[in-house]
């Protein structure tokens, strides 16, 4: 199941995260924004001032990765919509191929 580990550290970290998300299944945007959430939670119920803006800057990261992932989603839509789009070329028969080299 999890085969996708065995190149870990020679893929750009985003290929990496993109397959682990394909291998489970998992919706990266609403994850980290449950993780921005958690730290909020966080914030809210801690005393300490350094300790809650800590989880503040926490989730507004988390959210930051949100929407990076919500981006990196969307321009993979948009690539496979403009490949699925774009008229395919059908390969030429055998006598115009070579009609074309000459």
């Amino acid at each position: 199941m999890f085969a996708i580990f065995a190149d870990w550290g020679t893929k750009p970290t985003i290929s990496q995260l993109k397959d682990f998300n394909r291998e489970i299944g998992m919706d990266t945007p609403a994850e980290f924004r449950k993780h921005a959430a958690d730290c909020e939670k966080m914030a809210k119920v801690s005393n300490d001032p350094e300790t809650k803006a800590a989880w503040k800057r926490m989730a507004e990261r988390w959210l930051l990765c949100a929407k990076l992932a919500d981006d990196q989603d969307l321009f993979q839509r948009r690539r496979v919509e403009e490949k699925s789009s774009k008229p395919q070329r059908r390969p030429l028969h055998g006598w115009a191929a070579a009609s074309s080299r000459l």
